[in-house]
C-alpha cells in the first residue's frame, strides 16, 4: 500500500506521462492520506503543547483511535461508498449506514464507563459489521461490483467482527438480568 501511495503522492500535475498501467488508490486511501497528515500535525502541536501545557500527545487522540479496528472501520466504510453503484440505492444506503454504523457504535463505546455499556456498543459495532459481509455477498451475487473489490471490503468486514469479538470478551460475561418478583 505504501508503494502505491508514494506513486499517488509524487504524481503531479506537471508529472511525465508515465507508460504501464496506471495506479489508483485503492478506495478509501485518499482518508488513510487525511488521517496520516493528521496524525502528523497532532504530533507536531502535541510537542508544542507539551513545554506549555505539560501533557502529552495523549490528549489529542480520542481512545477509538488508539484501536486497529477503528482504522479498519474506517476502510470500509470509505469502500461502502464507493463499491455499490448509484443506480442501486436501497443497498448502497444499507451498506453505508452499516459500515458508518460499526465506526460510531466503537466510539460510542469506547466513550462509555461501564463495561456492561462498552459490551453492548461493541456488540452493536460487531452485528453491524457482520452485516456489511453479507452485503458484500450480495453485491458479489448480483454482480453489482467486482468479486476482487467484494472479496477485499467483506475481508475488512470479517477483520473487524474478529477484533470486536475480542473487544467483547475483554469486557467479560454478559451479565444476568435480575428477575422480577
Amino acid at each position: 500500500m505504501s508503494a502505491e501511495l508514494s506513486l499517488v503522492q509524487q504524481a503531479g500535475a506537471d508529472a511525465p506521462a508515465v507508460s504501464g498501467p496506471i495506479v489508483r488508490p485503492r478506495p478509501g486511501a485518499e482518508l488513510a492520506l487525511a488521517l496520516a497528515a493528521s496524525a502528523r500535525a497532532s504530533l507536531s502541536l502535541g510537542h508544542a503543547e507539551d513545554a506549555a501545557t505539560g501533557r502529552g500527545n495523549e490528549s489529542l487522540v480520542l481512545d477509538a483511535e488508539k484501536l486497529t479496528v477503528y482504522h479498519v472501520a474506517l476502510e470500509l466504510q470509505c469502500m461502502a461508498n464507493t463499491l455499490v453503484p448509484s443506480v442501486n440505492r436501497v443497498l448502497r444506503d444499507q451498506f453505508e449506514r452499516a459500515s458508518l454504523s460499526v465506526i460510531l457504535n466503537l466510539a460510542e463505546g469506547c466513550g462509555r464507563v461501564s463495561r456492561r455499556q462498552r459490551r453492548y456498543h461493541f456488540g452493536v459495532a460487531r452485528g453491524s459489521a457482520t452485516e456489511c459481509a453479507a452485503l458484500t455477498d450480495v453485491l458479489r451475487l448480483r454482480r453489482l461490483t467486482p468479486a476482487s473489490e467484494c472479496f477485499r471490503a467483506r475481508s475488512l468486514a470479517v477483520r473487524c467482527v474478529q477484533m470486536l469479538t475480542k473487544l467483547v470478551e475483554r469486557m467479560g460475561p454478559a451479565e444476568a438480568k435480575a428477575e422480577a418478583s
